[in-house]
């Protein structure tokens, strides 16, 4: 499922915005910051959520102003990190060390964990940034839920498990 597709529906976009507003709360941050451009509309739906004002944090920096952070903020503002998923963690490591100086980053929320995440190794290289790594959902653990809730048989548990391993 495409971020963009699931926040298209104001009911769907509320209660994730409630659900990445709660945490940023907890956390007792300042900032949201996301990565453009999957994260952009859940960044914005989470901020209006929680009255937590948002950034995002460019691919690479404008050619007009030079700056890779978009919008207001104060520099050295405790912030959240905010995508949809996390792969390899690529896109990740390169946000924090683009914002590292402008932003206090200590945690990382996405929506999802890939399937392929083990693989990658994000958690190593994540750990490398001091990036706690917040997600809602894992494929892996998803899938087992639904086989030990019996809404997945036994054999369509074995093809996910199949699918994920590859």
């Amino acid at each position: 499922v495409e971020v963009a597709t699931l926040l298209s529906d104001p009911k769907k976009a509320k209660v994730i915005g409630r659900v990445f507003g709660e945490i940023a709360r907890q956390l007792n941050v300042g900032l949201l910051a996301g990565i453009a451009t999957s994260a952009i509309p859940l960044v914005a739906v989470a901020s209006v959520m929680s009255d937590v004002p948002f950034v995002y944090i460019r691919k690479e920096r404008d050619r007009r102003t030079g700056q890779i952070i978009e919008g207001n903020f104060k520099k050295g503002v405790k912030a959240l990190l905010v995508d949809d998923m996390i792969g390899d963690g690529g896109e990740k490591e390169r946000a924090i060390k683009e914002v590292g100086s402008e932003l206090e980053i200590e945690n990382l929320l996405v929506l999802w964990e890939s399937h392929e995440s083990e693989r990658f190794n994000w958690p190593t290289r994540m750990q490398k940034l001091r990036l706690n790594v917040i997600s809602i959902f894992n494929w892996s653990e998803l899938v087992k839920m639904l086989h030990n809730d019996g809404i997945l048989s036994k054999e369509a548990t074995e093809i996910f498990d199949d699918w994920l391993q590859r």
